[in-house]
């Protein structure tokens, strides 16, 4: 990440303005603005249907905002989309995405070659985000044996993969 010469970030991570989504006439979001730095860690604390998962599925690009703009690592989410995914790791609350009769070590592996990764850097990647989150110890054991914690941390581990410069996790603390 460039810095402006005194070792601090020239641009934010992520920036929203007049960000804002609608269901019908129901507003999920409404002209939302804020800037949040590399390094910055944000939690968003509020009731069910506050638009929590809704703000994270529209930084994600899964979901269009109805009206305003946001840039993920300087990408504009609508006109580059591709590559604000690309800067963006994503962890859903309901993960499916596994193959449980595989292990963890081998689900990473197989989403390393997603990320375009040859089997060397797969490998190394693999086990460098099994430590990071704790389940290196487990790495060979079958996801369907994965306690539900486990598997938090192996949909972690998951969006880590790719090295993105921005992690969205939605309900992180569920199990």
């Amino acid at each position: 990440m460039p810095t402006d010469g005194s070792g601090h970030p020239e641009s934010p991570a992520i920036v929203a303005v007049g960000l804002g989504r609608r269901y019908g006439s129901n507003r999920a979001l409404q002209d939302l603005n804020f800037e949040i730095w590399p390094g910055e860690i944000i939690a968003l604390l509020g009731p069910n249907g506050a638009g929590k998962s809704t703000l994270t599925r529209i930084l994600a690009t899964t979901l269009s905002p109805s009206e305003g703009t946001a840039r993920i690592a300087g990408h504009d989410i609508c006109q580059q989309a591709a590559a604000a995914r690309t800067s963006t790791g994503l962890v859903l609350s309901e993960e499916r995405s596994f193959f449980w009769r595989l292990s963890g070590k081998a689900n990473l592996e197989f989403f390393s070659a997603l990320y375009g990764l040859g089997r060397p850097a797969a490998r190394q990647r693999t086990l460098a985000t099994l430590e990071a989150v704790g389940l290196l110890d487990v790495a060979e054991r079958r996801v369907d044996r994965y306690s539900t914690g486990m598997r938090a941390r192996l949909s972690i581990a998951r969006a880590m993969l790719g090295e993105p410069e921005v992690l969205l996790l939605d309900e992180p603390t569920r199990s």
